[in-house]
């Protein structure tokens, strides 16, 4: 996946967004997956791309936590591992759980060393229903040039099909 990485296509805002879709896209197959490793290699998946100080705000943990099937504390809503946490717990009480990118807005302003990107995700598995919810994803981008996820905000979507 190395080939798609954001830093390669400097000056060009297009496929910066491409590549940024890209590893959105690599995440939610991954959870859809199970497949919850933290690699070493910076460039091997999604989960490289969150930044240390990553901070994410989900659209369901109010619903979750009252949930009794899902047996995890509160964690602190920081970082690639307790996001990876999250997510492994939320695959275990809930075996059907999957989410589908349905559609990508990216706007990259690469001046600014800044992303963010509005995706329309379709999430099933959790209870009966099919829920489409938009998710919003900050990116900023280092010193090495490379684009890391710094936040992510979920927004609450209607019940679907």
């Amino acid at each position: 996946m190395s080939d798609v990485w954001a830093y390669a296509y400097i000056g060009d805002e297009k496929a910066i967004a491409r590549a940024i879709e890209a590893t959105i896209l690599d995440t939610c197959i991954r959870i859809n997956n199970r497949d919850f490793d933290l690699p070493t290699d910076i460039d091997a998946n999604g989960w490289t791309r969150f930044s240390n100080d990553f901070v994410y705000s989900p659209e369901y943990q109010p619903i979750l936590a009252q949930d009794s099937r899902l047996a995890v504390e509160e964690l602190e809503r920081k970082g690639a591992k307790n996001l990876i946490e999250l997510f492994r717990a939320m695959t275990v009480a809930y075996p059907e759980y999957r989410l589908v990118p349905i559609d990508y807005n990216t706007q990259v302003h690469e001046k600014a060393a800044w992303a963010e990107s509005y995706v329309t995700i379709e999430t099933t598995g959790l209870g009966d229903v099919t829920r489409q919810s938009v998710g919003v994803f900050e990116w900023k981008r280092d010193k090495a040039k490379r684009w890391w996820i710094t936040r992510y905000h979920g927004m609450a979507g209607m019940a679907g099909d």
